[in-house]
C-alpha cells in the first residue's frame, strides 16, 4: 500500500490486515486492529511535524482513521466529504500526503491533503483548463520536487500537468502532451 524509508505497508486482503515490514532486516509487524473493510485510500509515510510513521486510511464511506507506529494505535479522525477514487496517496518532499478525490456534496475534482498532526484537510486547487474542459484526472505523482497530474483528454491524448509553486493554482503548467497511438489506444 505504499513505502517510506525502506519500510513497506502491506495489506494482505485474504487475511484483512495491514502489516509494516522492513525488508532490509526482514522484520515486520502486524499493526493492531488493522481490519479495515472496503478500503478506498491509504497512504503510509513519515509525518515530519510530529516525527512519526503514519498510516492513513479511509474507508468507501468516507470513515478516516490514522495509525501511528510511536503509539502503535489507530486514531479514528470522523468522516471526510470526499468521494476517493484511487487507492494510493502521493507523498511530496515536504512530507504530506496527497489524493485526487471528489467533493461528496457536488461530485467535482479537488486535490486533497490531510495533515495528520492538526487533523485539518486541506484542498489544493487543480489546473482550471482541465477542469473547465471536462477532462479526467487520472493519476497523481511526483515530477522534479513537485506535484504533478495525469489528464485524459477524452481518450485523445494524455496531458502532463506540474504545479511550480507549491499550493499556487497559477502555476499549474502543462509540461507536455502525449499522443502516441499505442498509448492513448489503451483503456485509460
Amino acid at each position: 500500500m505504499g513505502s517510506c524509508d525502506g519500510l513497506v505497508c502491506l495489506w494482505f486482503q485474504f487475511l484483512d490486515s495491514l502489516f509494516l515490514w522492513n525488508p532490509a532486516t526482514r522484520e515486520y509487524k502486524e499493526l493492531p486492529n488493522s481490519k479495515i473493510y472496503n478500503v478506498c485510500m491509504v497512504a503510509f509515510g513519515y509525518d515530519y511535524r510530529s516525527k512519526d510513521y503514519k498510516l492513513l486510511a479511509v474507508d468507501c464511506q468516507g470513515l478516516f482513521k490514522v495509525y501511528s507506529l510511536g503509539s502503535n494505535s489507530w486514531k479514528t479522525i470522523g468522516n471526510v466529504p470526499y468521494l476517493y477514487t484511487y487507492r494510493e496517496a502521493e507523498v511530496i518532499p515536504i512530507g504530506d500526503c496527497h489524493w485526487l478525490a471528489k467533493r461528496r456534496q457536488d461530485f467535482s475534482d479537488v486535490l486533497v491533503s490531510p495533515n495528520t498532526s492538526n487533523e485539518i484537510f486541506k484542498e489544493i486547487e487543480l489546473p482550471k483548463e482541465p477542469l473547465d474542459t471536462g477532462f479526467k484526472f487520472r493519476n497523481l505523482t511526483v515530477l522534479e520536487g513537485c506535484l504533478c497530474v495525469f489528464v485524459n483528454a477524452n481518450c485523445v491524448h494524455l496531458e502532463v500537468w506540474v504545479m511550480q509553486d507549491y499550493g499556487v493554482r497559477e502555476s499549474w503548467t502543462k509540461r507536455c502532451v502525449i499522443t502516441h497511438d499505442k498509448i492513448m489506444s489503451c483503456r485509460m
